[in-house]
Order: C-alpha cells, then sequence, then structure tokens
C-alpha cells in the first residue's frame, strides 16, 4: 500500500516497502520518502543497503543526496567485506566518508575462521579506509580495504586466546594491531599483562605478539 502527496512529494507506506536505485536499496514495513529531497524516515525491520554496507535498525532517518543515516533501536551496522558487525541503540553513519559512530552499549564483533573477536565500550567509532598497496617499482598493484576502530571508555575485549580491558582502544584490520591505552591488562592463556600501553600483533588469526610499554 503506497499513498502519495503530490503538494509535499511524500510517499507514505503502510506495508513492506522497497526504495531502489542505483547506489543502494532501502526497505521498511511503515514509513515515507520525500522524492523531491530524498530524505526518508524508514520503521519496523528499516534497512539501508549499499555495495560494500547494511545499515539495519528498528527506526531509520536516512538522507539520500548527503549519504547520512541516524538509526535508533537494535542497529546493526554490517561490513560485508571485512566481516565486521556493529550493534548498538543509537547510531549515526556517513555513508559518503565510511564513517559510522555507535552507542548505548555497543558491541563490535569482527568474525575469523574458527572464532570471532568482540570489542564493547561506551562508544565506538569505525572508519572504512583503502590504502594503496605498491609493488616493488612503486607502481600502484591493488587497492587494500580496511577497517580502522576507536573505541572509548570502559573497554572490554574477548576472543578465545585473548581477554582484556581498558580505557580506550585503537584497532586496524591493516595490520591487525591492537593498541589499549591507560594502564590496560591483558589475558592470554595463563599469562596476565600490565603496561601503560600495551600493543597485540595477530596474524593467521591468533595472537602472534605483544608490545608492553611504560610501567611493564
Amino acid at each position: 500500500t503506497l499513498l502519495y502527496n503530490t503538494v509535499s512529494k511524500t510517499a507514505f507506506f503502510v506495508g513492506p516497502t522497497n526504495i531502489i536505485s542505483k547506489e543502494n536499496k532501502l526497505y521498511c514495513e511503515y514509513g515515507w520518502y520525500n522524492t523531491e529531497t530524498e530524505k526518508s524516515h524508514l520503521n519496523t525491520r528499516a534497512v539501508v543497503q549499499t555495495k560494500t554496507n547494511e545499515l539495519r535498525a528498528d527506526s531509520i532517518f536516512y538522507d539520500r543526496k548527503v549519504g547520512y543515516g541516524k538509526a535508533y533501536s537494535c542497529v546493526q551496522i554490517i561490513d560485508t567485506t571485512n566481516k565486521i558487525i556493529l550493534h548498538g541503540q543509537l547510531a549515526e553513519h556517513y555513508e559518503n566518508t565510511n564513517i559510522s559512530l555507535v552507542t548505548g552499549k555497543p558491541l563490535l564483533i569482527r568474525k575469523f575462521v574458527t572464532d570471532s573477536l568482540l570489542i564493547t565500550a561506551d562508544t565506538l567509532y569505525m572508519e572504512r579506509t583503502i590504502s594503496k598497496v605498491k609493488a616493488p617499482k612503486d607502481s600502484i598493484k591493488n587497492q587494500k580495504d580496511s577497517i580502522y576502530v576507536r573505541a572509548y571508555h570502559h573497554i572490554k575485549i574477548f576472543k578465545k586466546d585473548l581477554q582484556g580491558v581498558a580505557d580506550s582502544m585503537t584497532y586496524t584490520t591493516y595490520d591487525s594491531t591492537m593498541i589499549l591505552y591507560n594502564n590496560p591488562i591483558m589475558w592470554s592463556d595463563s599469562m596476565q599483562l600490565n603496561a601503560r600501553e600495551i600493543r597485540v600483533h595477530t596474524a593467521n588469526n591468533s595472537v602472534s605478539s605483544f608490545e608492553s610499554l611504560g610501567s611493564a
């Protein structure tokens, strides 16, 4: 069912609806879409799907022209390329710059072959970047898609072979390195590490090395 107001140029949905363009696909089961401003409010199983990720929530305000989405309640941001899922209760997603900010008990899950890395914090910031990978003669061979994450306050990390707590941290998938700040504590098997800063390097889905810096 579709209701359309020719004066305000607004379409109102009262049933399952798809809005499809070359750039993305929108879905909801209740809401509205302005065909002139390209702003919309999607409710009930709302989805904004692009070529690289999906934004899901109970309710999403989306501005297609500027590529901005604000999502409320039961939020999921899914990066299919890097196998990362962000959960939370409130999120802002900037499509053109590939930046996401999630609050409300946010949880980041990165899937590996044998297990997953879980990170919780008060606030999670995620940015998708494209890095140039050069051949030996300095010619551009290809581009590497990677994720950069910043997490703030009350950090908790869990993986099958790694657990930890910290005040703040950064994590990048480009070199699979986590940096934990402000007197973090890490546990791996029967070992505990304390320092002002801890750097964790991972390879082949497991921890390869630690660097403990300052009062280690």
